[in-house]
Formats: structure tokens, sequence, C-alpha cells
């Protein structure tokens, strides 16, 4: 190979690496996303996408699925993992949560909960035993300090360091065997027979499978843990309650009304009130000690005696239902108003309404108590009413049947109808018409002509037709209905008296409206036989409002269950700072809506309002927002965070975000792109070509002269 070639294949491969240099320093940086774990921190330790080293913030590539390992230290458990503090993250099969990092720029902020586990103390050895005091407590210690020590260091270590385990409640067992244990102490044989006290003794007892949890209350509050309630009426009170070892107990802190939670302590330790106890795993003897003292922002609250002091109805107030000769107390708050309802039985009016002894009068049957502002009383009673019964007859009506073969007995006007009435029934045949049609408000019964309807034995029967909560068997059959399906629409009727109608008789319902609101598709007509419900027929609404017949078996107490087509969730919640009206899980019919009443409390203002992680616009920076959700056609979820109005805050998409004061000066922008891996590239490329052209000159000069 000649020089010249040689020279220019030098040339090419310094050009060539100048190249790969130029575009490593010109490339793109990875577009990454911050991802921060905040919360509780001590008790857990998170590991970023398979990473051998625990660590609290990460640098993930936009557009990939991050995964995260979280583990809980030692002492703690993880109660719940979420994104932004709201959206719940759940882990898969292999212990990992996924966090899909999109374009947006912001900070991924993982919220993690953990709960400090009571644990076992190793330094005692009263962890193994029952928990008694005198035990674990007196007799052990004395022994672990003076005789057990002498033969550790005097005799046989080994044997003393192997039966260390052996438990204090054996020892105290020795003691009771032999009262002067200190006058032998060389003896091996004591060891022994402790040992063999100490098998014999565990394979007869039972293991240890509770623990002791001491709650004391000070002030007026309660305590639920699991099933048991604990309650404090002001006095300081103690009480115990055995939890399952090792399983985490449901607890719930319960300030009684016009108080508050102002201390709380486990296991003598001060603990932060806005981090809520909501469960708790015990292994051995717990405190907890709560303090509660009167909220002077809670307002006044009266005392209103409503009593129902004579038979013929009752009276509904305040979520109590008060019946003949029944009297209620209820609580109202200063400044609320109290609705009062009373309701007569069949045959009864009301007599008098009086509150505070002056006669009031009742609206619709029903009178409100305007801003309650001190103590009162309220008395219904009820009269007999006389009434002049002027039954229908079977003259009263036409008995020809239309082009159906329909005789239609419309009852509208008076429910009363006299045994007239029901002997000219039984004298049709099917050449007369195919059926006679008693026609209500409520409910039409089609009887078919040749049929005998039976159980007539006064002058008249009273058709009258309950409809809705009003009737006697409404809660036992609203329950079994409910049991088979919560989801259930339906409504309830209830006859005053009823025949016997012959076989083959049909019912129809008017669900005008009714059926409609609740997008069901069709019926379901249910009656009460015995103490049982049974579906008797199926139909479907029908022009004006009328559900299609159905087969009838005689009842007093009917049912019309509406089949719901689809139904959906919002899960409503609401953050420290705020509440939001309705709460918990609301159920929607397909295209229904429904509101839901943002107030923060006295101090705070909204941050933002998420629904499905998104924020609503016009909610950030308010003290209250009324946010309604329509035409719904799917679950969602609805969360509200509050921020201080005392801080300094900003509107940014949507949601109120703290700033500092000095933010103007120390604003954060994009970060300008580094140049200097550019101009390096360059100045090597110059360079390179410079001396590369004066080499090719020297050579060149060398071979030409």
């Amino acid at each position: 190979m000649t020089r010249n070639a040689k020279l220019f294949l030098s040339l090419f491969l310094v050009f060539a690496m100048l190249s790969v240099f130029a575009t490593v320093a010109l490339a793109e940086p990875e577009d990454t996303r911050t991802v921060k774990l905040e919360g509780d921190l001590e008790g857990v330790l998170a590991y970023f996408n398979g990473a051998d080293e625990p660590a609290a913030e990460f640098q993930a590539p936009v557009g990939a699925a991050l995964t995260i390992r979280i583990e809980a230290a030692e002492g703690y458990q993880v109660d719940s993992v979420k994104l932004f503090n709201y959206m719940e993250l759940t882990p898969d099969e292999n212990g990992l949560y996924t966090v899909d990092i999109t374009e947006d720029d912001v900070t991924y902020v993982i919220n993690v909960k953990a709960t400090q586990v009571a644990t076992e103390d190793p330094s005692e050895d009263t962890s193994s035993e029952t928990p008694s005091e005198d035990t674990s407590s007196e007799e052990p210690s004395e022994d672990t300090t003076e005789e057990p020590s002498e033969d550790t260091t005097t005799e046989e270590p080994s044997e003393d360091t192997s039966s260390e385990e052996t438990s204090s409640e054996d020892t105290s067992s020795e003691e009771s065997d032999e009262p002067d244990p200190s006058e032998d102490p060389s003896e091996d044989t004591s060891s022994e027979e402790s040992s063999e006290d100490t098998s014999s003794e565990e394979s007869s007892e039972e293991p240890v499978t509770e623990a002791e949890l001491r709650v004391t209350i000070k002030g007026a509050g309660s305590v639920t843990a699991g099933e048991t309630v604990i309650s404090g009426t002001g006095n300081k009170v103690t009480e115990s309650v055995w939890l399952e070892i090792g399983v985490a107990t449901s607890i719930k802190i319960t300030p009684a009304y016009g108080y508050k939670l102002v201390a709380m302590k486990l296991d003598g330790q001060t603990r932060d009130l806005t981090r809520p106890l909501s469960k708790l795993t015990i292994t051995e003897l717990t405190t907890l000690e709560l303090t509660f003292e009167p909220d002077t922002q809670t307002p006044t609250t009266y005392q209103i005696v409503v009593s129902c002091a004579t038979v013929g109805g009752y009276v509904s107030a305040g979520g109590y239902t008060i019946t003949s000769g029944g009297a209620t107390t209820i609580s109202v708050n200063a400044g609320d108003s109290l609705v009062i309802s009373v309701y007569t039985a069949e045959g009864y009016q009301v007599d008098a309404f009086r509150v505070g002894g002056a006669a009031q009068n009742l609206t619709d049957g029903t009178y409100v108590l305007e801003n309650v502002a001190a103590n009162a009383t309220v008395t219904v009673s009820f009269k007999a009413v006389v009434v002049t019964i002027d039954p229908y007859e079977a003259e009263d009506f036409d008995w020809t049947a239309d082009a159906n073969g329909l005789i239609v007995l419309d009852l509208t006007g008076n429910s009363y109808v006299g045994k007239s009435v029901f002997d000219k029934i039984n004298t049709l045949t099917s050449e007369d018409g195919a059926f006679v049609v008693l026609k209500t408000e409520f409910v039409q019964w089609f009887i078919p002509c040749g049929g005998v309807v039976s159980g007539v034995e006064k002058e008249y029967i009273n058709f009258s037709v309950a409809v809705g909560a009003n009737g006697s068997y409404y809660e036992i059959i609203k329950n079994a209905v409910l049991a088979a399906d919560a989801e259930t629409v339906f409504q309830y009727f209830e006859l005053t008296e009823t025949p016997t109608f012959p076989e083959g008789t049909l019912a129809a319902f008017n669900l005008s409206e009714f059926a409609t609101a609740a997008g069901g598709d069709g019926v379901d007509l249910m009656v009460k036989d015995g103490t049982s419900l049974k579906v008797v027929g199926t139909g479907t609404t029908e022009a004006g409002g009328w559900t299609s017949r159905m087969p009838f078996l005689t009842s007093r107490n009917m049912v019309v269950r509406i089949k719901v087509l689809d139904t959906y969730v919002i899960q409503a919640e609401s953050a420290l700072g705020g509440t939001i009206t309705p709460a918990g899980a609301n159920t929607v019919s397909r295209g229904g809506e429904m509101s839901f009443t943002i107030t923060a409390n006295e101090g705070f203002i909204i941050s933002a309002l998420y629904v499905d992680g998104k924020p609503v616009a016009g909610a950030a920076g308010k003290t209250a927002f009324l946010y309604t959700e329509s035409n719904v056609s799917a679950d969602h979820k609805i969360r509200v965070e509050y921020l201080s109005a005392e801080e300094n805050y900003e509107i940014i998409d949507d949601v109120a975000v703290i700033v500092e004061e000095s933010s103007e000066e120390t604003s954060v922008e994009a970060p300008a792109r580094d140049n200097t891996g550019l101009i390096v590239a360059l100045v090597i490329i110059f360079v390179a070509i410079v001396g590369a052209a004066a080499l090719f000159i020297v050579k060149w000069r060398q071979e030409r002269f």
C-alpha cells in the first residue's frame, strides 16, 4: 500500500470516529419524569424497575411502564399505595405495582401508607404467657436475677443457655412445688425437673391465640374494635377487648356529639391525629389511650319530644316512628328544622296536633318545626271517623261487554263494593263476556265470566288500595324483596279487604311514570303467600302506563318489582378539610344523573375536584361547589382535595397548587439544552481537519521534492 493510500485511510478513520462523537454529542437526551415516594417512608422500602437497592425517588422514561416493588420494613405493614394520593394502585400476582409514564410534564407522586404493627419485645419472657400480671412481672424476674444467674456462671452454662427459653410460667410452678429453691442451687436435678414440667405443661395447654387490647377513654367518645364497642361518657374509662393475635382488626374511633378527639397514644407513644387508625394488629398486651374534649364550635342541640297520645295512627319524625301511646325524644341542632308527618289508620282522623300546647294545622298531614331554638313538645291525638257508607250496588253499573269482551266496573270514585255486585258476577257466563274488570286507581282485576267469587260475608267490601310505605306489611316485604336482589326497584300495594277470586283471575297495575323513572323493561307481580313471596306473573309496561295482565293469586299484599336493565356506581370520597354529599357508593340508573355538594371546612378551600382522576374546571379555589354527573353510562370515582386558605397558591390546570413567596424570581422553567457536547465535537473536528491537512501537505512535499 502506498503512502498516499495509508494517509487517506488514516484520514477516513479519523473522520469516521469524529462522526460517531458528533452523533453522540448531538443526540437528544432521554425524556424522563420524576417519580417520588411520599407518606410513611420509614416503614417501607421501594425498588424501581427491578433494582437491587431501594430508593425514594426515580427518573422514569416517558412512554414506558414503571414497575415498583414495595416491601414493608420490619414492624410495619403496607395499608395502601396511591398515585397522586387518590388513585388506588393494586399489585399483580408478583407483588409489583405498575404506573404508566405518559407525556404529561408532572412529578408522579406515589403515596404509601403503612401501619406500625405492635411487635413482641424479645427482652420480655411474658410474650409466650397468658396475660397474668403476677406470673409475668414478679416471681420470674426474681428467679432470673438470683438463682439462675449463679448456675449460669459457675456450673453448666451450656445447659442453662439451651434452657433459657423455659417460660416464666414454669418457673413459677417450680416455686409452688419447692417453697425454698435457694437451699440447694447446685443440684442439676432442679433444671431437669423444670424441663420435664415444661414439656408436660406445654403439651397439655392450648396455644395462646388472643392478646389484650387495653383501651382508656377520657371524655365522651367510643372505640369499636372489630365487633366490640367501648364507650366513655365523660369520666375516665378503662376496658379491655381480646383480639386475635397477628390478625388486622378494624378500629373505629367516634367522638360523642359535641366532642372531638384531641389526643391518642398507642403503647404510650403519641400518635399523629392526621393519620387515622383504621386497623390494628397485635401480638401481646397493647394499650390505646384516647382523649376527647368538648368541641366549642358544635352548635347547641335542643330536644323535641314527639308523642302519639291515642290509637288511630302513627307519627314519623327525624327517622323515628312513634306509634299509639308512645313518645320519642329527638335531638335537633339549633337553627335546623324538623319535619313531622302524621298518618291516620283506616276509620280515624287527626283530632288535635299541638306544639308546646298550642294547636297547629297540618298541610297534607305534615308540619315543619322550623328554625329550632328551644326544647319543645309535640302531641298528636286521633279520633274515630263517623262515615256513612254508600257502596256500589249491581244496578249502578252497565253490565254490557265492550268489543273486547270486557265488562268494566269503574270503582275510582268509591272504594266500597256491595255484596250484590259479586252476586251479579257469579251469575255471568262466557256468553255474557270474557272478563268482569274491577278497576281502581292503581289496580285492575280481570275476573273470568263463569267463575265464582267467594268470601264476601258482609254487605260490602272496602276495595281501597294503599301504595308505598303505608301498608302494615311493607317493611317485611321490602326486606324480603331486597334480600333477593339489593338493587331491585319495586312498588308495594296493600288492599284493605279482598274476596277470594276464581282461578284464571288476572291483575294489571298502573305504573305510569314509576316504570319509566326506574328505567326497567318489565315487571314481576309478587304476592304474599303466608310468610313468603311468590312470583305469580310477569309482564311489560303497556300504553297508558298499565302493565300487561298477569296471573293473580288472592292476597291483600302485592308487590310489583321493576326489572332494571343497567345501574352504575358513583364512588364519592373527600379528603380532610371538607365534605362531599352524598358520600360513599351511590347507585344510578343508565342515563340518569346525580348531583354532589362539596363544602370546604372553615379555613379551607377546594384544591381540586377529580372525576376519574381528571380535575374538573371551576372547582379549585372555591369554598363550595356543586357537581352533577349527567347521562350516566359507566361507573365513576369522585375525589375532593382541600388546601388551607392561608396558603399562597395558584390555580394551574384546574388544581390549586401551593407556591413560594419568591416564586416569581425562582420559578422553574424548562431547562435549556446543553450545547457543550456540540461545541467540543466541532472543535475536535476542526483540529482534526487542520492536522490532517497539514500532515497531507508535509507528506506531499516530501515525495514531490
